[in-house]
């Protein structure tokens, strides 16, 4: 599985996320940052997630699947205190 490596922090939750499910290398994920950045100059914005399929980095079915996993989250967490 592909680890982050230390000093990406400023990568999106959904680019680490996808990192830390093994779908996505830390480098694909700067480089489909680097095109949403250039699409909302672009006046294009486009999410993450959508900009990964584009590119062929995630197939809809994975970007589904790391989308469902905050809502896995979420439920793991629900009622738990903060």
């Amino acid at each position: 599985m592909a680890k982050p490596r230390e000093g990406h922090e400023r990568l999106a939750p959904f680019g680490m996320r996808a990192v830390r499910m093994g779908l996505v290398t830390v480098e694909q994920v700067e480089k489909a940052l680097a095109v949403q950045r250039m699409l909302a100059k672009a006046g294009k914005p486009k999410l993450i997630g959508m900009v990964m399929v584009d590119l062929e980095m995630l197939t809809t079915t994975q970007l589904l699947a790391v989308l469902h996993s905050y809502n896995d989250d979420r439920a793991t967490h629900a009622g738990k205190p903060s």
